[in-house]
């Protein structure tokens, strides 16, 4: 049975895409999906670490690229899969920032009383927004970290404050809303500061089944897959 198995270590932010086409996919073959989700910086760790028994990395594209050079994926083995870009939640009834321009974020910031973002890509992301907009000091003891974008809209989803602001890839909290939590996408970064992260699969060299394992990856390339990442909210 093992070759008949694919394993998948994958980010967060595409999660609703690469869930939806592996249950395509396995109810379109006889191939098995197992799937991790992780952050980034974890996703580089366990590669690294080679411990990791995947056969398949979905990770942005930079992450990619570098595993790439270094001989840990196969170069050209995946595709595409979509790009997110980051956005402001904030909890259902709350105060709603105006995000409209950069001076408008900052002074929304500004009057919070939280502000929370995680440690994964995005977060990283919005920490240097905040250096850049020179308030990091003002704001230091109203920041919260999480470990993931979906523990960001977790905690407002939780929170009985009415003034505070989420960051967070707008399909994590997509996908947080699905599921019912009591949140409000307000929307993307505005366009002079906006943060659009990209997917990609690839092969990982260390993979146990590659056959299968490439065969999910010429479905992902498929324009079904590419329809239900869209679908998704993918870019």
């Amino acid at each position: 049975m093992s070759n008949n198995v694919v394993k998948i270590i994958s980010a967060g932010a595409p999660k609703l895409g690469v869930r939806r086409c592996t249950e395509f996919f396995e109810k379109n073959s006889d191939i098995s999906v197992r799937i991790i989700f992780a952050t980034a910086p974890e996703i580089t760790k366990a590669i690294l670490s080679e411990e990791c028994s995947s056969d398949i990395i979905i990770a942005p594209d930079l992450i990619v690229s570098k595993f790439e050079k270094s001989g840990h994926v196969i170069e050209l083995s995946g595709t595409s899969i979509g790009s997110v870009k980051v956005a402001v939640v904030v909890k259902q009834g709350a105060i709603e920032p105006s995000i409209s321009s950069k001076e408008e974020l900052k002074r929304a910031i500004l009057t919070s009383k939280r502000i929370i973002f995680n440690k994964a890509s995005s977060g990283q992301y919005i920490r240097s927004m905040i250096d850049n907009m020179g308030i990091r000091k003002e704001i230091s003891n109203n920041i919260l970290i999480t470990k993931t974008g979906s523990d960001v809209v977790e905690y407002l989803d939780q929170s009985l404050s009415n003034n505070e602001i989420g960051f967070s890839q707008a399909t994590e909290i997509q996908l947080k809303i699905n599921e019912g939590m009591n949140v409000r996408l307000i929307g993307t970064l505005p366009i002079e500061i906006e943060h659009v992260s990209s997917y990609k699969s690839a092969l990982l060299t260390t993979s146990a089944n590659k056959k299968a394992a490439r065969n999910m990856l010429h479905f992902m390339s498929s324009n079904a897959a590419k329809r239900i990442c869209i679908a998704s909210g993918l870019l």
